[in-house]
Formats: structure tokens, sequence, C-alpha cells
């Protein structure tokens, strides 16, 4: 039972990684926007 949550899971698991990694290797992605309102840093 619990390893079919698990394979459910695991494309939802996948994209937050992704996401983070994404976060990591370019910050300015995720500063676009509050750098566009408030000007940068």
């Amino acid at each position: 039972m619990m390893a079919e949550y698990t394979f459910e899971a695991a494309p939802l698991l996948l994209a937050v990684i992704v996401l983070v990694v994404v976060m990591i290797v370019w910050p300015s992605s995720v500063l676009f926007l509050p750098n566009l309102v408030f000007g940068p840093g």
C-alpha cells in the first residue's frame, strides 16, 4: 500500500526537486518579480 503512494508521488517529488535545483542555480529567475517591483538589491 505504501509503495502505491510512493509510486504516485514520484512525479511530484521529482518536480519539486527540479524546481529547487533551478532556484539554486538561477536565483535571478526567482528574484525577477521582486526586483521588478521593488528594484534590485
